[in-house]
């Protein structure tokens, strides 16, 4: 019993190890400065090390277009209540987002042995930071968009509103 509780003590710290090992930054990011943004991409059981840090830095990339997607949409409700126009919502995507200047601040990378086939499998965690200046950038650009999109759409209504022939009101609408 005494042997069995022996290794038991021997394993078990040996369990959480990994985790024990992860920097403080992978589940608690940095809050965002003056300067920055920061976000956490990670990646498991890839068979590189290369591959697990592009894994990674793709998973950030998301991180940031998801973020850039919330505040897109926020601002263009704004935009849409000032005007008092209903139209549909644009919707953000990675490639419409700026993701220029983003740099991997922070990484770390774990190798283990695959259980099942014995083979490397990487982990890698990496902490970037998207600089506040290309947010604020993405941000003028979006509203841009936004004001032209709800001015023409201000100008087919208003189109619309003297239309006195309902079949040519539709058409109208459609481009709203």
């Amino acid at each position: 019993m005494k042997r069995l509780l022996g290794v038991l003590c021997f394993l078990l710290p040996a369990a959480g190890a990994s985790a024990a090992r992860l920097p403080g930054w992978v589940s608690a990011p940095p809050p965002s400065d003056s300067t920055a943004l920061y976000f956490v991409g990670a990646a498991s059981d890839m068979p590189s090390e290369q591959e697990a840090r592009k894994a990674a830095f793709d998973n950030a990339l998301d991180e940031i277009a998801q973020h850039l997607h919330l505040k897109h949409k926020s601002l263009y409700k704004s935009l849409r209540d000032e005007f008092g126009t209903q139209v549909t919502d644009e919707k953000a995507t990675a490639s419409e987002a700026d993701l220029s200047g983003v740099r991997i601040k922070e990484s770390h990378i774990e190798k283990q042995a695959d259980k099942s086939s014995g083979k490397a499998a990487y982990t890698a965690h990496l902490l970037v930071e998207y600089p506040r200046a290309a947010l604020e950038r993405w941000k003028r650009q979006t509203a841009a968009k936004a004001e032209g999109s709800m001015l023409s759409a201000g100008k087919n209504l208003a189109a619309c509103r003297k239309e006195s022939d309902p079949s040519r009101v539709l058409p109208k609408l459609a481009r709203v």
